[in-house]
């Protein structure tokens, strides 16, 4: 009776939300953490670390200084 229940308040939702039980189910099948791919981690690395250095210069450096800082730090 539980599982039934847990059902139709799932069919209820989805018709509320416009979606489909199917895309309900399949989206909690999912990990609830993502891992990130290698480039995806490397593109957010690197954000940080041009976010770091514009910050550190107060907002002043534009992308060729930043672009140089990063290359000084990689030395």
């Amino acid at each position: 009776m539980a599982a039934e229940y847990a059902n139709s308040a799932v069919v209820r939702i989805a018709r509320l939300l416009e979606v489909s039980t199917s895309g309900f189910y399949k989206h909690q099948g999912r990990s609830v953490t993502t891992r990130l791919g290698e480039r995806q981690q490397r593109r957010a690395d690197l954000e940080v670390k041009i976010l770091d250095i514009h910050g550190e210069s107060k907002g002043v450096y534009g992308s060729p200084r930043i672009i140089a800082e990063l290359h000084d730090k990689a030395r």
